[in-house]
């Protein structure tokens, strides 16, 4: 029961729905059409799963296959294209400290 948990086991919930999650993203990728909108769903999903677990390369990575399907569609104007080149550029940038 998480409501009694401490933030350790609370913590090691977390992730084992998060890997659990991915490994049901990339079971979908083989059946997804390269280009097509729902590998750009299915990379935006898994971009937020490795931003949260802190594997930002992959979260980069992920956030440039949405970025390039958006755009090979002609989505330039789309809300979607906005937030995948965000992700992309944001995720890139080095980190400052806050003063």
């Amino acid at each position: 029961m998480m409501i009694n948990a401490s933030p350790w086991q609370r913590y090691m919930i977390e992730i084992r729905h998060f890997v659990g999650a991915e490994k049901q993203l990339l079971s979908l990728l083989p059946d997804s059409d390269e280009g097509s909108l729902e590998l750009a769903e299915i990379s935006r999903d898994l971009m937020g799963i490795y931003e949260r677990t802190g594997r930002s390369e992959r979260a980069v990575a992920s956030a440039q296959v949405e970025f390039g399907i958006f755009e090979s569609h002609g989505l330039g104007q789309d809300n979607g294209t906005a937030n995948a080149y965000s992700d992309m550029v944001s995720s890139t940038l080095p980190m400052t400290s806050a003063r």
